[in-house]
């Protein structure tokens, strides 16, 4: 009788209720075997920023030159961590941010791809710079009552070029 093998579940692959409990994981086991970029954490900024980003966002912009829409939501986790849940129609994204020691952190997506991430805060502005398959940097800048607006740009040859833009409401 031949023997069936068990192969275990894709970490990223859908599963029932949406799947975050796994992304989450995917992302602790992941941050923890990334290596860390130097950097200088501002504690107090950084708390500020992503105490002000968190909650469900909905965005309206551009996507690769087209109109699109834009979800995230971020969550502040015990043990100094922050979680974004993304997605823009093309794909969905789960990130895990360190936000205290090393200014770090991990994105994985369902394109496959898993960036490392280097981030800097002031009082209103993230930049996330994330490194793996791709090289670019993604600008959080809060706007008071108006909202967020998110810049995703990537490294060319020839410099930066922006590929998205939106503008989010609570």
């Amino acid at each position: 009788m031949p023997r069936a093998e068990i192969v275990p579940p894709h970490p990223l692959a859908p599963v029932a209720g949406g799947g975050k409990g796994r992304w989450t994981s995917a992302l602790c086991f992941a941050l923890a075997f990334m290596p860390f970029a130097a950097g200088h954490t501002q504690v107090g900024a950084a708390d500020d920023v992503f105490a002000r980003l968190e909650g469900a966002w909905q965005g309206e912009g551009t996507l690769m030159g087209r109109a699109a829409g834009f979800r995230m939501h971020w969550e502040l986790k015990p043990g100094g961590f922050a979680v974004l849940s993304f997605s823009n129609g093309a794909l969905e994204a789960v990130a895990l941010y360190r936000r205290t020691g090393e200014p770090t952190g991990s994105w994985m997506d369902t394109r496959g791809q898993q960036l490392a991430i280097a981030w800097t805060a002031s009082d209103s502005v993230l930049v996330a710079e994330w490194t793996g398959g791709e090289t670019g940097r993604t600008v959080y800048r809060l706007l008071g009552a108006a909202g967020v607006e998110v810049v995703d740009s990537v490294r060319t040859a020839s410099g930066w070029r922006e590929f998205g833009r939106a503008r989010y409401r609570r």
